[in-house]
């Protein structure tokens, strides 16, 4: 097998892995969310999906996020592995009460960790974007001392001021354009 096939098959691996566990996540969610009630199904359902397509959202670089899609990314993440947790603790048919007896405990939190924080990271890598941003960095840089604003040519901004417009202006009209020139709405 050669270096590409493999690297195909990996990719491939990690995109079925993370539908997998997507699956997995919203039905540990679902069980989590405590309703037995099939009326209430759908939003449980609906639920699951927006807080997974939130969780895609945040695994993008900081600075093309803005505060309220930070904000969510950490609630929804912190809502899944709650949620991933009791509900594979219920599947174990454990009791509140005996939760941190010896190690109950411990697989419910890590397969609820994993099945929440893991997919994005492998469909970003599947998808050949791992280098976008992820959850454990973008939780890293909020904390860091470093101002976070938008860069340049982030989602928000763009990287044009007045020379390379008028440069732009120049090329498409030829010798026409006179950069002396400012628009009346321009204060000069």
């Amino acid at each position: 097998m050669s270096n590409d096939k493999y690297i195909g098959f990996k990719r491939l691996a990690a995109f079925v892995a993370a539908i997998g566990l997507w699956a997995v996540s919203m039905y540990f969610s679902y069980k989590g969310f405590e309703f037995d009630s099939s009326e209430i199904l759908w939003f449980g359902v609906v639920l699951a999906l927006v807080v997974t397509v939130v969780e895609l959202v945040f695994n993008t670089k900081i600075g093309k996020l803005n505060p309220t899609l930070l904000g969510a990314g950490i609630l929804c993440y912190a809502y899944g592995v709650y949620t991933n947790i009791v509900g594979f603790y219920a599947l174990q048919h454990g009791v509140p009460e005996k939760f941190w007896l010896g190690s109950n405990w411990f697989i419910p939190v890590f397969s609820g960790v994993i099945a929440e924080v893991l997919p994005e990271a492998l469909f970003a890598w599947a998808m050949k974007a791992a280098s976008e941003g992820d959850l454990i960095g973008n939780i890293a840089e909020i904390f860091s001392s470093e101002q976070h604003t938008p860069k340049k040519n982030s989602f928000f901004e763009t990287d044009t001021n007045e020379s390379s417009i008028s440069e732009m202006l120049h090329q498409k009209q030829g010798n026409k354009y006179k950069s002396s020139h400012h628009p009346k709405w321009d204060n000069r």
